[in-house]
């Protein structure tokens, strides 16, 4: 196989999307439009919220209620997914959190023709699920029609092989563990493997 490019992508938040995240990063806490008051009760959770802020929502600790906060990343996923890589009949994108994997579907499942098959797997999918998920996106020549697997990274970075028949993988956000990178990158580019 080629070896593996990396393309970073830049993605400009909505005023919305910046303000929030602003607010979170100064003050450890932000108002969301709708009146909410989220807050960090410390350093660290400062950090997953301001994560959870670029990745188009934010949960409230005290509540559990998720707040969506803008659509900026969303739309740039689906942009490359539904254009740049129209031609690939496997496509994988990896997210971080199970609500970012849940929006990106949806956002993507609205762009795509019909025709496209847009799976989900996260820690929540069932383990039977997850594997009948994996066995369709392997077999191309069965499953013929496009697939896009919208993927949470940790859950999809070990002992998954059927990854390989992608030869594009985009990833909305990042884990805080390198490995889980690496991992999730090496599910599509494996050593020995040759072009499918």
């Amino acid at each position: 196989l080629p070896p593996v490019t990396d393309v970073d992508i830049h993605v400009q938040l909505s005023p919305k999307e910046h303000r929030a995240y602003e607010e979170m990063r100064r003050d450890l806490a932000a108002e969301l439009e709708d009146g909410t008051l989220l807050t960090a009760p410390n350093v660290l959770a400062k950090i997953m919220k301001l994560r959870q802020i670029t990745a188009g929502f934010a949960k409230d600790t005290d509540t559990g209620e998720v707040h969506l906060v803008g659509t900026s990343k969303q739309k740039a996923v689906t942009e490359i997914v539904s254009t740049t890589l129209a031609s690939e009949q496997r496509v994988v994108v990896f997210a971080y959190f199970r609500t970012e994997c849940a929006n990106l579907k949806a956002a993507i499942e609205k762009a795509e023709p019909k025709g496209t098959r847009v799976e989900i797997i996260t820690g929540a999918t069932s383990a039977a699920e997850r594997l009948e998920i994996r066995q369709r996106f392997k077999d191309v020549s069965g499953n013929a029609e496009r697939t896009v697997l919208v993927a949470q990274a940790r859950t999809m970075s070990v002992s998954v092989n059927e990854l390989v028949t992608a030869q594009n993988a985009v990833f909305a956000s990042m884990s805080e563990r390198r490995d889980d990178w690496v991992q999730a990158r090496g599910r599509l580019d494996r050593n020995g493997q040759e072009g499918q």
